[in-house]
């Protein structure tokens, strides 16, 4: 399978992520709470989510979820939502003092290091794929972007 469109499908989406957190502080300047403007986020998210998939349920054929298939994962299947209020908050709470930039590169790296150390050690039911020199590089390289991004000219 050519993985290019699904590149490029992951760029724009990267695009609109670049946007949620300026979005977003923006909402705080209405609501005065980091952690209310995340709850207003998270909820016009879930409205869409429910709409959509009621529409795949009435109209794809696509069945609910059964409780007895859930309760065979793993308790940390749960933690999603968890995870993205951290993110959503932080995001809210950085943009302005850090700039939209340095906040997502910083973002970036730490993604990048949990996700070649989960990689490695192939932890969250995830296939392993080892750790090289390679990419190790590839997250010092992002580091140094950091370095030049933060640097005062």
């Amino acid at each position: 399978m050519e993985k290019w469109p699904l590149v490029l499908n992951a760029i724009v989406i990267g695009m609109a992520i670049a946007m949620q957190p300026i979005v977003n502080n923006q909402l705080k300047n209405y609501v005065q709470h980091p952690l209310q403007a995340a709850l207003l986020s998270f909820s016009t998210g879930t409205v869409l989510l429910a709409l959509l998939c009621a529409g795949m349920y009435f109209f794809g054929n696509v069945p609910l979820p059964e409780i007895a298939s859930l309760q065979k994962g793993p308790w940390w299947i749960w933690l999603g939502g968890t995870l993205g209020v951290f993110f959503i908050t932080a995001s809210i709470c950085l943009v302005t003092p850090l700039g939209p930039t340095t906040m997502l590169m910083c973002f970036i790296v730490g993604q990048l290091t949990a996700s070649v150390i989960i990689e490695h050690f192939g932890l969250l039911n995830i296939p392993v794929h080892p750790l090289s020199g390679q990419r190790v590089f590839a997250v010092l390289l992002m580091i140094v972007a950091i370095m030049l991004i933060t640097r005062r000219s």
